[in-house]
């Protein structure tokens, strides 16, 4: 007789669960999605009798980490709360369209911009090239341009141009970007680089005439400025010159138009500021030639 009521009493138990209020999620409790990609949500799982409403902060276009809170209601009563989180993450690396350009300019600093029609990505995007693109003499050269965004995702650009010298295309390319300034006391200023402290500058002091490159430059994310100037000093003895240099709190001296071994010397002169000088050296040479006064 005892063993029947157990049976009976466990019997009870089991029905009565049977008709218990399930509320549950539908589908999983943590989703993961890319950004920008459409949502649907499953709801939750609530007798016919209960109703529920949604919150949630989800923005699909912004990655981060977000909820579905769903609160449960039995006779305009709160029974239950549930929530869902949601990981809205940038796994994609940029896409991008480049320019249909072939040839590129001696004497003139290229944004690494320049070289694309557009670039798409859900998140902030950054561009950086390995070096300066900017060159000093004709040739054949690879570009190289990482394209990250602010989750790490990353697309890489490269392409061979043909780098030509033509006096007549730069100074239209100059003159139609304002880049090329002739004042009235006769006097040259031309931005070549993406910042304006990147200039050549062509002027007349008493008896000299001075050619002058200011280069901004990026060592370890430190902006430096590299001012290298050419001196021609007109005398009842004829022309005289020197070139100066100007850098980081060193000063190096010439005493002609040409580019000497003097400067390897110096205790301070690093590897880079080698590269520097003598790339700021090529591009005021250029200079001089499309600007030298006769």
């Amino acid at each position: 007789m005892k063993k029947v009521l157990l049976i009976i009493i466990i019997f009870l138990i089991m029905l009565m669960s049977g008709c218990s209020d399930k509320i549950s999620l539908k589908g999983s409790d943590d989703i993961i999605i890319e950004i920008g990609e459409e949502y649907n949500d499953d709801g939750i799982n609530i007798p016919s009798n209960y109703q529920y409403e949604i919150k949630t902060n989800l923005d699909i276009n912004m990655a981060g980490s977000y909820y579905f809170e769903y609160l449960v209601y039995k006779n305009n009563k709160k029974v239950d709360d549930l929530i869902r989180s949601i990981k809205v993450k940038d796994t994609k690396a940029p896409e991008y369209e480049t320019k249909l350009i072939d040839n590129l300019l001696v004497g003139i600093e290229y944004d690494e911009s320049y070289f694309f029609e557009s670039i798409n990505d859900k998140s902030n995007y950054y561009l950086k090239s390995d070096k300066d693109i900017i060159f000093f003499e004709e040739g054949r050269y690879e570009i190289s341009i990482i394209i990250s965004d602010e989750y790490n995702n990353a697309s890489e650009f490269k392409k061979e141009y043909n780098v030509i010298s033509d006096t007549e295309l730069l100074l239209n390319s100059l003159k139609e970007e304002n880049r090329l300034n002739r004042y009235d006391d006769g006097s040259i200023k031309v931005n070549y680089g993406k910042d304006i402290k990147d200039y050549f500058y062509f002027y007349k002091f008493n008896n000299d005439y001075i050619y002058e490159i200011n280069h901004l430059i990026n060592i370890d994310n430190n902006l430096k400025e590299l001012n290298y100037k050419y001196i021609i000093t007109v005398s009842s003895t004829g022309l005289s010159e020197k070139t100066i240099i100007n850098y980081d709190n060193l000063s190096f001296e010439f005493n002609a138009y040409e580019l000497e071994d003097d400067y390897l010397n110096h205790p301070n002169a690093s590897d880079k500021i080698k590269e520097d000088i003598r790339n700021a050296y090529e591009l005021l040479v250029f200079y001089v030639n499309m600007f030298s006064v006769n």
